[in-house]
Formats: structure tokens, sequence, C-alpha cells
């Protein structure tokens, strides 16, 4: 028999929640290799699951520990049992690119090199720009490599998914005195490697992606003080036996001060994650004390601010609750915050103003927001009030005594405050002249509150719970999106500027107030010439005195109801993680917004024609143009009708870009069960929600979620017959779907031919129609779109209620029968 060309080696422990993820990944990066599944005397279903994976996959083989012993005597135990002559170490929680094994052979083979290892990523945690790879800090001996290089680097200290000789690897084997889930086992293997003449290398042109699951991703970072213990024990270890390379490698990094740092580190680390899983139980000033301790630079305003909330709480115990008014005749909103926030809380002004028509409302707002009023979807009051805590080191304008002086000479009926989670807006709120307050008490110490909307400021500013103060005002819900109104006089201007311009007109905005979030100058002209084919674009927002020319530039030339006017007659909008973001979403327009190191589950707007599109390494430098150029063409185009009603997710997820939506606790579905579905025949596939969700994700650019839906109900149909077949196929163009955003080529390739191989059978078992799908029509743009022969994308257009065919004419019957 033939022997294979490398031997991959994963050793695991209850891991069987990630191995059907991970397994596939192994095995897929070359067919001449075989794998070995090292088990540590798992505890959790990993022998079932192992067993039916080696029986799927011929090249898997399973090996059983009777009792544990590590993982780096499971590795020795592979490493004897290797039949290649090389051997690829990798890990239960990692998956690595398609061209992992191949490009570090490559590798090996141009250097001449007898270890290998490739970039390593942290799903969900872009790297920041420029950084070098691999890095190392000396004090620490903290490694990273997901930074960047141009060609391959000279390095010892590797991470544990490499590339080496059989022969080497027999020769050195893993010290099995590492305890634990083992720690630094892999570097001292590969220091005395060097350390034996071994020529080790970096390889920039490949990555893999360490998972990131709470329940063992990233190197199992639980809240264990046991865990903790060996962490530090392995790294003394390490230290004292290879004392002499480490001096030569890092110098300083041998020292006693060095190794008390790095304990420190790890048990603070310790306490982190503690806090993590028992601050949700602590009372609120405990968590607020712990999150300062944790951002020194804003304790001391924290600290001063104690003597106010012990204020607000002996006030809150001395007067009872009072009642809310019977009448409201008056309203007051306090609303100082930035743009963005302002157009979110249009949804709770038009709540306001539905439940309480005969009230006149007041809108307390910031001064570089007061332009906005025109557009408001309400009649209104505006009156400006300058925060400076708000700005840090900014002194107390002089207008801020007169204004509040001014506000304590009115009255109203209910006071409103939409955002307050710091003393300073309370106090502010605190002073207006109310029958009733209404707001968001972080801490559960706010001034003269009588009735408190539930907000933790752990949940970020972002996605502060609007729908919350539907049930503290007594309000009918729902709430209504955000919305904005076009001033007369803006729109006739707007029309006049747009008059010559030929349509489509594509809207583009690049500024943002934070400077990680603008487009970088150097990538305002490849946006505009990816663009341009699509449609007349449009240049908004200040002028930054660049080069760029595109059809129309209205930098500095727009105020802020000119530009609303703008964006409401585009026929889409290009815009960065900012307020004009919002704008264009509440006038109701097409919106493609472009993030760098900010998270779309946090700040993006809930609404159907939006396309999220992240930036490489959270990087506004690395854009990925072809991504984002289907993305504007799909938005451009026009999709297919919604098919349920159900909300799509804040972001579609990219593998390696985006927090995992399940695993991540920034993820869009973190928390929430996994789909389930009911088998139904494929005559009522009208009726079958799930089927129709992915249809609608698919259609949406949603890509992994509409995998996840289709497979929900591919279980259910138990993996065989015609309608497991289609959801398997349509799984699969999903798939390539999401590799063609990746830029993953063979990966595309593959997945687009086994789904178009698999939909052409279907089509002649069952005849040019199923479950509302013209397959013949969708199979031509199928083969046409993957091979870049076509522009138009292959959507699924299921026959439906809302959108019925036409019916055939009625037959005369005194004409022919």
């Amino acid at each position: 028999m033939k022997p294979p060309a490398v031997s991959i080696l994963v050793p695991t422990y209850n891991r069987a929640a990630l191995l059907p993820r991970v397994v596939p990944a192994w095995l897929a990066l070359s067919p001449d290799a075989e794998l070995w599944l090292l088990d540590d005397a798992s505890t959790d279903n990993t022998a079932e699951l192992a067993r039916r994976l080696a029986a799927e996959h011929p090249r898997l083989h399973y090996l059983r520990s009777a009792h544990r012993v590590g993982a780096p005597a499971q590795r020795n135990k592979g490493i004897l049992r290797a039949r290649a002559p090389w051997i690829l170490f990798g890990e239960d929680d990692a998956v690595p690119a398609e061209d992992y094994y191949t490009q570090l052979a490559a590798c090996a083979e141009r250097g001449g090199a007898d270890v290998i290892a490739g970039r390593l990523l942290q799903e969900g945690r872009p790297p920041p720009a420029g950084k070098p790879f691999p890095c190392v800090d000396p004090q620490g001996l903290n490694t990273s490599y997901d930074g960047e290089a141009d060609a391959d680097v000279a390095f010892p200290l590797l991470h544990a998914l490499a590339l080496i000789r059989t022969e080497l690897a027999r020769l050195l084997g893993f010290d099995e005195g590492y305890r634990g889930n083992a720690h630094r086992e892999e570097s001292d293997f590969f220091l005395r490697a060097w350390e034996h003449g071994a020529r080790i290398l970096c390889c920039p042109h490949t990555s893999a992606v360490h998972l990131a699951l709470a329940e063992g991703g990233f190197g199992r970072r639980q809240p264990d003080w046991r865990y903790r213990a060996w962490l530090v024990a392995n790294h003394w270890r390490f230290v004292s036996r290879r004392r002499a390379s480490l001096e030569k490698l890092a110098p300083g990094s041998t020292r006693p001060t060095a190794a008390l740092h790095y304990g420190a580190r790890v048990t603070w680390d310790g306490l982190r994650q503690s806090s993590a899983q028992h601050l949700p139980r602590a009372h609120p000033l405990v968590r607020a004390l712990w999150r300062r301790l944790q951002t020194p630079q804003q304790l001391p305003l924290w600290l001063a601010s104690l003597p106010l909330r012990a204020l607000a709480l002996a006030a809150r115990q001395a007067h009872p609750r009072r009642p809310f008014p019977k009448t409201v005749d008056s309203i007051v909103v306090l609303s100082l915050d930035q743009l963005g926030d302002l157009v979110r809380n249009t949804a709770l002004l038009q709540a306001l103003a539905r439940g309480f028509p005969a009230a006149r409302i007041t809108l307390l707002l910031a001064p570089a927001s007061l332009p906005l009023a025109p557009c408001l979807p309400i009649s209104c009051e505006c009156v400006t009030v300058e925060a400076p805590w708000h700005e840090p080191g900014r002194h107390a304008p002089r207008q801020l005594p007169a204004t509040l002086l001014r506000l304590a000479e009115r009255s109203w009926d209910l006071a409103v405050g939409l955002r307050f989670g710091e003393p300073w807006e309370a106090l502010l709120l605190s002073c207006l002249r109310a029958r009733y307050r209404v707001g968001v008490d972080s801490a559960q110490l706010g001034f003269g509150l009588d009735r408190r909307v539930p907000y933790h400021a752990d949940e970020g500013p972002e996605t502060a719970p609007r729908e919350r103060f539907l049930d503290a005002l007594g309000l009918p819900g729902p709430l209504p999106p955000p919305r904005l109104r076009v001033p007369p006089l803006a729109a006739s201007r707007a029309s006049t500027m747009l008059a010559d311009l030929p349509r489509p007109w594509i809207a583009v905005h690049p500024g943002a107030r934070a400077p990680e979030r603008r487009l970088p100058a150097a990538q305002l002209g490849p946006l505009l010439s990816s663009l341009q084919p699509l449609g007349s674009c449009v240049l908004l927002g200040p002028d930054p005195g660049n080069a760029a020319q595109p059809q129309l530039d209205l930098r500095a030339q727009t105020n802020l109801p000119e530009l609303c006017a703008v964006l409401a007659q585009a026929d889409l909008a290009v815009t960065m993680d900012s307020g004009p973001m919002h704008l264009a979403a509440a006038l109701g327009r097409p919106v493609l917004a472009l993030y760098g190191p900010s998270e779309p589950a946090r700040s993006a707007p809930r609404c159907d024609s939006l396309r999220v599109v992240q930036a490489h390494q959270g990087s506004l430098q690395n854009l990925p143009m072809r991504a984002l150029v289907e993305a504007a063409s799909a938005l451009l185009t026009g999709r297919p009708p919604r098919l349920c009603d159900a909300a799509l997710p804040p972001y579609a997820h990219m593998p390696g870009r985006t927090p995992h939506p399940r695993a991540d606790p920034r993820g869009h579905s973190h928390g929430e069960d996994e789909p389930r579905a009911e088998a139904r025949p494929p005559e009522d596939w009208a009726q079958t929600p799930a089927y129709l969700l992915g249809v609608d994700l698919y259609n949406q650019g949603f890509y992994w979620e509409a995998h996840e839906a289709w497979e929900a109900l591919w279980h259910a149909h138990g993996h065989h017959g015609e309608q497991a077949d289609f959801l398997k196929a349509l799984i699969q163009t999903s798939a390539a779907q999401l590799k063609r955003c990746l830029q993953q080529s063979r990966g595309t390739r593959i997945h687009a031919q086994r789904s178009h191989a698999a939909l052409s059978a279907l089509r002649d078992r069952v005849g040019p129609h199923f479950m509302g799908i013209e397959l013949d029509a969708f199979l031509a743009q199928h083969r046409d779109w993957f091979q870049r022969e076509a522009k138009t994308f292959p959507y699924l257009r299921p026959r439906t209620l809302r959108n019925p065919p036409p019916e055939p004419p009625a037959a005369n019957s005194a004409g022919r029968s």
C-alpha cells in the first residue's frame, strides 16, 4: 500500500462539539494524508463521534488512551505510528486554510527547512495592521503569529500547528513532564530542534484559525485555578531548562522578575475571567468598580461621582415612588448623543408622539445634532445643551449654567432620558422640573427617577434597550423603525445638484468621527474606481483634500438636511460606521457599510437593505474590493422579495473576520438555541419556515447563516431522499458563495461543482420544478456565475403567494375545447 505523504496528528480531549468542524478541515489539506485522532480519555461522546467519523473517512485513525496522560504523551504516541516522511501537528480547536499543507511543503522545499509553521489567527479578533510576523514579548515570552511579512522568517519559537520531518520528531519527542493540558511543551520541542541544528521557518503565505469557542477555544482559558497553576509551573520548567537558548533569542526573559511578571499576568487573566463568570450576579456598584479598574483613565471621574450616587440613594430611600401622571401635556426628552444615536432615538420619539398625541415635546440635544432638527419625524421644540463630560479634558462652557437656569424656569409633565448611564447626565435630568422622570439607570442609583429602565453597561451604548422604554412608559408596541423626513427646500436643492448625473446614483461618504473608522485617503481612489462601473458616484462629507475624482464631488457643499436629501435620492449609499450610515438607513435607502475595527453587532442599523463588508484584520487599509463590489452590485440590481418576516442578523459571518455568531459572546446569535426544523413534504415548501428563512438569508448575502438554517432541515429529513439531496445542494451553493467572498478559489470551485452536479442529477429525477424553484434557470445562472461568465447573481426565486404566477387565459366554451 502506498504510504501517505503527510501524517496529521490531532490530540483531543472533551471537544466532541468541535470535531465535526475540525476533522474534515484537516483531512481536506491533502488527498494523500492520514489523520490520527489521539483521544486523551475524553469523558464526553468523543469516542462515539470519532468512530462515526472514521467510518465516513477511511484516512482517519482513532486512538484512545485508557486514562489521562496529557497532550505531550499523546503526540509521542502519534509520532511512533506516523507512516509519512512529514508530520503535521494539528489541534482540535483550530481550522487550517485549504492551502496550509501545500504552502508549508513549498516553503520547506525552497528554504530547505526541517520545521515550518504558518500564521495563526484567532477567530473574531482581527490583528492590528502593520504588526510584524512573528512577534515575541521578551518579558513574558508571549508570542503571536497574526502579523504580516513579505518573505519566510527564521524563528525557532513556533506554535503547535507546524510541519516537521518525521525522523527529527522521533529523535526529539515531546517532554511529558509538562503538566495539565500542556503549555510551553511545543516551544520546548521546537527550541530543542533549533539547538540540534534544525532549520525552522515561519511561512506568511498561509494561515490557520484558532476557534473562539467559549468552551475550550483559545487554549481552554476557563477560570480554573489549578489550570492557572499548571501554566506557571510549565513556564518555569521551560525557562529553567532552556535558559541558555532563551537568553540568545530574548535577553532578559529568564530573569526572576520576568517569571514574576508572567505569574502576575496569568493571575490577572484568571481574575478577569472569573469576574466575567460571576460579575453578572454581583451588585451593580461592584460591576461598575471592576470596569473602572480595567480602564484606569476613567477611575478618577468615577470616584468623584460617588458622592452624587450616595446622595441619589438617600433621596431614593427618602421619597416614595410617585404615580404616573394621569394627563401628559408636555414632555422633555434628553438625547445628548452623537448623530447616529439620535437617529436611532427617532424610533422612541415616534412612539412618544403616538402614545401622547396631545403632548408638546421638547428635545434636548447636542449642538452638533441641531441641524438635523428639520428632518426629525415629529414636530418638536429643539434646545441645545453642551455636555462637557462627553469630551474628557474639555472645561465646562460658560453657557451651560445659563442653559440650566433657563430650563429650570420651565416645567414638564414627563421627562425622559433616552441614554444616561453616567451620574452627570442623571444630574442634568434631575435639574429639569418634571412631575415624572423615566430613564436608564445602569448603577441603580439614578437621581430622582420615578421609573427605571433596566440596563447594564456591559451591553454597550450602541445596544441600549430602547424597546424597554415602551414598558416603562406604558406605551403599546412594537417600537417603530427609525425614520427621517427630507425638508422640501433641501430636496429641491439636491434634485438640482443631481439633475445632470446619469443613474444609478451611488452616494459615497468616507468620513467618520473616530479616525480609525474613516476611510484612508489612499483607499478612496480604488473604492471609487471599483464602484464607477456600477453607477455614478457622488462623493459626500468633509473635504480631505485628496485627488479622488468622482462623477460629482459634493464634499463640504451640503449641510445636514441637504446631505439627507442626497442620500434619500441615491440608489445606494456607501458609508463607514458613522452617522451617515444611520441617516441612509432611516431614509429607507440600501446601505453598504464598510467596517474596520468596530463590531457590526453593536452599531449596525436593523434593516433589510443593509450589507456589511468587514475589512481584513480590522484595518480599513485592507478592504476586500471584490466582496465590496459584489455586495454593491447585489444591492443595486435588486433582490427577490422577502419570504418570511424573521429579522435578519446585524452582520453576515465571515470566518476569521467576524465574531462567531454562536460561540463568541459578541456574536449575533450568542446564547440562542441551535436551529431546529420539522420535516414536511416538498409540496408544502411554502409552509416550511426553515426553508423560507434559508432562502431569505441566501438572497440577502448571509451565506453562513443560510447554511445553518438549511442544515437543520437537512437533519430533519434524515440526510436521504430528494428533499435532503436538494437541501444539501443548496448548502453547498451557500458554502461556495462564502468561499468566494473569502477569496478561496479552490474551495469555491469544489463546492460549486458539487452543488451543480447534485442539482443537475436532481433535475433529471424530479423534473424542472422543485420546492418552488425553476431548476433550469437556476442551474444556468449558477454555472455562469461561478465560471465568471456573467454578472447576474444566482438568486433563489421561488413562486410564493406574495407574487403568484399569472393566471392562464380561460378557455372559451364556444370555441376550441
